[in-house]
């Protein structure tokens, strides 16, 4: 060190003598994340007391108080979900942000709303903000319906949804208000009026590019506490985990370019497993990932999963829906006997062929992105998983649909998609 180097560290702690430290400033100190003056880095804070107890709880030296299910939940949480609610709440405890990165279908949505029904009857029964795909937004609700049955909540979407003063007077009658990522920036300005107790991103790779217009809204927003539930925090390069991060706990990781210098160029690049190293510690206290293939987590699940997901109908699909069905109702009035039980069977294959596309029912070979609830949700789910290395073995009743999904697939995931049906010779 210069005689330069330990002047300006001198005088960065002068400086500090008479103020105090916040959470945040602590934690930055402890993890190595924060720099004095003369670019001397910090490598961690020696602490006593409470400060030290909670140190070693971030950082997983010592456990936290694993909590009970909160008053008025519904439904019983498998222990590795009590672990994640309890982290989650921690964290939400000092004002610090957490990603909760759980492998899909292991109830990262349980989890969060455990953590919403435990804070709203103390934080003044404010609102918290999910936003979230617009293909799960249904399913949001269901959830939330089903698990918090007591806790108000608001569905902010549509062209009929409440704006200006009165959505802010509606929002704080609700503990919890859904909405979607393309609200996110078209809504803005509303959705920052409010002080929300928190902010949850679901699928939060939606902000990986910190540019758009919807990372930019998101760290924009007022909130005690913010959340990222994501089955791929990294989806392409450590340069997602900047703007998660962001999001969750603003200036921790330092600024972008900070960040590029630090740890993208040399990680990316050169693969540096020093700044590898030091990244991990910075961001890990605030990533929880557990995978369905964990020895901890196998001993928890059971013998097999189910889960129902909600898919929303696209405009197209609801206009193609009423008309089949209108044509059913007309033609069932003008029927008896056998032919009306046959109107009702071509109705409900119909039906199922508008839910899975139009392109389907219409059979004119149209193109498929954007048109259907359903298979926007299957594109999702399908990318987390094959983000993490897992397979999928997908079942449709009409093989042209199969031959639908099977081009679809191939051209959105650039692999190859086998389809496997009646007509495929068996050499």
């Amino acid at each position: 060190m210069s005689a330069e180097d330990i002047q300006a560290a001198l005088e960065f702690w002068r400086k500090r003598e008479s103020q105090q430290a916040s959470v945040r400033e602590i934690v930055q100190m402890a993890l190595g994340a924060a720099s004095p003056q003369g670019g001397i880095r910090f490598e961690g804070i020696q602490a006593t007391g409470w400060i030290a107890d909670f140190l070693a709880q971030l950082e997983g030296r010592a456990p936290f108080q694993e909590l009970a299910s909160p008053e008025g939940f519904h439904g019983a949480l498998r222990p590795y979900q009590v672990r994640g609610y309890s982290w989650l709440s921690f964290l939400r405890q000092w004002g610090l942000g957490a990603c909760l990165a759980d492998d899909m279908g292991l109830g990262k949505t349980i989890q969060a709303l455990a953590l919403i029904q435990r804070d709203w009857p103390s934080n003044g029964k404010r609102p918290s903000l999910l936003i979230c795909p617009m293909s799960v937004v249904g399913n949001w609700q269901k959830e939330a319906a089903r698990f918090t049955p007591d806790l108000p909540v608001l569905v902010h979407h549509g062209l009929d949804r409440t704006r200006g003063p009165d959505f802010e007077a509606k929002a704080r009658e609700h503990a919890l208000v859904i909405s979607s990522y393309a609200l996110l920036h078209r809504d803005f300005e509303m959705l920052k009026a409010i002080p929300w107790a928190g902010v949850i991103l679901d699928e939060a790779q939606n902000i990986k590019n910190p540019e758009t217009r919807q990372a930019k809204a998101a760290r924009a927003l007022q909130a005690d506490y913010r959340i990222a539930l994501t089955g791929t925090p990294v989806e392409n390069n450590v340069g997602d985990l900047w703007s998660i991060l962001e999001f969750l706990n603003p200036g921790f990781l330092g600024a972008q370019a900070e960040f590029k210098r630090t740890f993208f160029i040399p990680i990316q690049a050169n693969r540096d497993p020093e700044a590898m190293q030091r990244l991990k510690r910075l961001s890990g206290p605030f990533i929880l990932r557990r995978l369905k293939t964990d020895k901890t987590i196998i001993a928890d699940l059971p013998e097999k999963m189910e889960m129902n997901v909600f898919c929303t109908l696209t405009q197209e699909q609801a206009s193609l829906y009423s008309a089949v069905v209108k044509d059913a109702s007309e033609a069932l009035d003008s029927t008896t006997g056998i032919q009306r039980k046959g109107v009702v069977l071509a109705t409900l294959m119909k039906l199922k062929q508008v839910c899975n596309h139009p392109a389907q029912f219409l059979g004119d070979n149209s193109p498929l992105p954007g048109r259907s609830g359903k298979l926007a949700r299957l594109t999702e789910m399908l990318e987390e998983m094959l983000e993490v290395g897992d397979r999928a073995l997908l079942f449709t009743q009409f093989s042209e649909m199969g031959e639908l999904l099977r081009r679809h697939l191939q051209d959105t995931f650039g692999r190859e998609v086998l389809f496997l049906h009646g007509g495929v010779p068996k050499k």
